[in-house]
């Protein structure tokens, strides 16, 4: 459980940078319950506790990982020596930048998009309600048996 000394507003950047995701497995909130772990210890004797971050910044956002409980335990507690400070602090860096990576907006495709869909009336394999431009090459595969109507690439505004 977290410190009641973690600022609110730290908390509020952990969880928005972490998507309400564990940073190690990407477990969803609504999926499991989250714990806000120390990376460094707040007391010398806890794990990474030695670590050489002064303890007054112990309770800031930088400080914090968002994870799930088997990866509380498997990284927080029960292997310390495979989960150092450093290795932490990038697990969450990469995590945020994976994040980060969901939410721009796509203005180019490239490569090919594989799409299964077991039926239904209509089946889109990839629809952009912006315009998105096409490198060479780009495919899309759909596979919809029993589909009234697929289309394959949709780019644009729709008159939906």
């Amino acid at each position: 459980m977290i410190d009641p000394e973690m600022r609110d507003k730290d908390r509020k950047k952990l969880w928005g940078l972490a998507g309400g995701r564990c940073s190690r497995c990407r477990v969803f909130h609504n999926e499991v319950r989250l714990t806000e772990a120390h990376i460094v210890a707040p007391e010398p004797s806890g794990p990474r506790g030695g670590d050489s971050l002064p303890l007054d910044q112990r309770e800031a956002y930088e400080n914090y990982i968002l994870l799930c409980p088997n990866c509380h335990y498997s990284v927080v507690d029960a292997c310390v020596e495979d989960w150092p400070v450093e290795r932490l602090r990038q697990l969450k860096a990469e995590h945020e930048d994976y994040i980060r990576s969901l939410s721009q907006p796509v203005t180019e495709l490239d490569g090919t998009v594989n799409v299964s869909a077991p039926g239904g009336d209509d089946v889109a394999g990839l629809r952009t309600r912006k315009t998105a431009r096409t490198k060479p090459g780009f495919n899309v595969n759909v596979d919809a048996p029993g589909s009234r109507r697929v289309t394959g690439v949709e780019i644009g505004d729709s008159s939906d």
